[in-house]
């Protein structure tokens, strides 16, 4: 059995890997490990079957036939580099480098093979490049440090209060959120933000269904009521915060009725969510992809952020914490 970390993402669960004469056989997550506490996702316990699934691509294949249609034949690594550089060489000369685009998927050892492939776009002039980042976490962790300088994660364990918003840690995220929440709820106070009866949504004490796309306009509603009704922390606002009288003034336009007709859900629901965030300390927020997917999605997760900051549950246990790195 060899202790490892497993890499399919980048959350880095622990894993007990086990070998039987020279052929891994079995993977389980390991007990004493931080991030997953002995839980897989599934992709983590699939991992045996990814290494050797039937169907895994392990060379280069290239399709013959009709454009568009034919059949896949395998052919050598020195074709196939040929035909890749013809085509790319090709391409730039009849119709410019920005014809090209490139694109990075993620998985095992794609972490790496990404530096890789924008140091080659720029070699060859390719601006266009593009990977699952714009798909993923990039776009909170940019919020994050936009924010507070730096990444947090939210504290479930010690919570009294936990929104969970635009993600379902029961079927994604940390294997270990999910039973933490569950741990945290048996004195918390849960409530969910999705378009989506989701199964953390059938236990919550608040469930606000919103309109997809909207939940900036939400964020920016509940920072309404919290700083109209003087329910933030003002000894944190001053001593940490710059620029809470432009956010004053901003969120001055987005009033709960207002923020209903955009998101869908009800001023009132708005006002209680808003007061229970604000008057349960600590209290942290749990956010997904979800909320990145939009033209606004940057903007979004900061509103999020600044709900953190303006009720003084940043870097406190039980909210959201400051990540060491």
């Amino acid at each position: 059995m060899i202790k490892t970390a497993c890499r399919i993402c980048d959350i880095d669960c622990g894993i007990n890997f086990y070998v039987k004469d020279g052929k891994p056989v079995r993977v389980e997550g390991m007990k004493e490990h931080p991030i997953n506490m002995g839980k897989l996702c599934p992709k983590g316990e699939a991992a045996i079957e990814y290494l050797f699934s039937p169907d895994r691509l392990k060379y280069p294949m290239k399709r013959v036939g009709e454009k568009g249609g034919g059949e896949w034949k395998r052919i050598s690594w020195d074709e196939a580099l040929d035909t890749i550089v013809n085509k790319l060489k090709e391409t730039r000369e009849s119709y410019g480098a920005k014809a090209v685009a490139v694109y990075q998927g993620q998985g095992v050892g794609h972490f790496e093979n990404k530096f890789y492939m924008q140091r080659f776009c720029d070699a060859c002039g390719f601006p266009n490049f593009h990977s699952v980042n714009s798909l993923c976490y990039s776009t909170g962790q940019m919020a994050n440090v936009l924010t507070f300088g730096r990444l947090t994660h939210p504290h479930f364990e010690e919570s009294k209060c936990i929104i969970v918003w635009g993600f379902e840690p029961l079927n994604s995220k940390p294997p270990a959120a999910g039973r933490n929440i569950l741990n945290a709820k048996k004195g918390a106070k849960l409530i969910v933000i999705d378009p989506r009866f989701t199964l953390s949504a059938r236990t919550a004490d608040v469930y606000v269904r919103i309109r997809p796309g909207t939940d900036c306009a939400l964020a920016l509603g509940m920072l309404h009521v919290i700083i109209n009704e003087r329910l933030y922390d003002e000894e944190f606002v001053r001593k940490w915060t710059a620029g809470f009288d432009e956010l004053e003034k901003h969120v001055q336009d987005y009033p709960p009725k207002k923020v209903e007709e955009i998101t869908g859900v009800p001023a009132a629901t708005i006002r209680n969510i808003a007061e229970i965030y604000a008057e349960t300390k600590p209290a942290s927020i749990g956010q997904g992809n979800a909320l990145y997917l939009n033209t606004n999605g940057l903007q979004t997760s900061r509103a999020i952020f600044l709900l953190m900051a303006v009720t003084g549950n940043v870097d406190v246990p039980g909210g959201n914490v400051l990540a060491s790195i």
